[in-house]
């Protein structure tokens, strides 16, 4: 996995960064952060979402998580309107294996800013979030069939 050291710094800085939040205020503002984030920064998702529903979620993941090197698959069930993104393995997932790599602790919440951060884009567009985790982290975003 190749991390650039920019993304690096980042990774660090959002995680201490949710921590300072709940510390100093609540959850809350960790949540409305995570929402502001949503609703300001995801434009590239936001436009394919918009143009190509499922299949725009699969080109902005599998994009991202290629460069990264993440060991992860992602699948389309077009049956169940279901596009499901599983890191295989959770601790390589690239932000957590930066925080490992350079003994930082996670925020406690950290997976959960996968929902935090593009549910509620993907609400927009009528789609729902979840996320499962044990060994792996699973991701299904689905939309009821209108």
């Amino acid at each position: 996995m190749k991390v650039p050291a920019k993304y690096r710094d980042f990774i660090l800085n959002y995680n201490e960064t949710f921590k300072y939040l709940e510390k100093e205020y609540s959850r809350k503002q960790v949540d409305d952060y995570w929402e502001y984030l949503s609703r300001n920064f995801l434009k590239k998702l936001d436009k394919l979402v918009k143009e190509k529903g499922i299949s725009g979620m699969y080109e902005y993941w599998n994009y991202n998580l290629d460069r990264e090197e993440a060991p992860y698959k992602l699948e389309i069930d077009e049956k169940r309107n279901m596009f499901v993104k599983t890191m295989t393995d959770w601790k390589k997932c690239p932000p957590i294996k930066v925080m490992i790599d350079n003994n930082i602790e996670p925020y406690r919440d950290y997976c959960m800013h996968c929902p935090g951060v593009y549910g509620p884009l993907l609400q927009d567009y009528g789609f729902n979030f979840k996320v499962k985790r044990n060994k792996e982290c699973r991701v299904e975003i689905t939309r009821e069939n209108n």
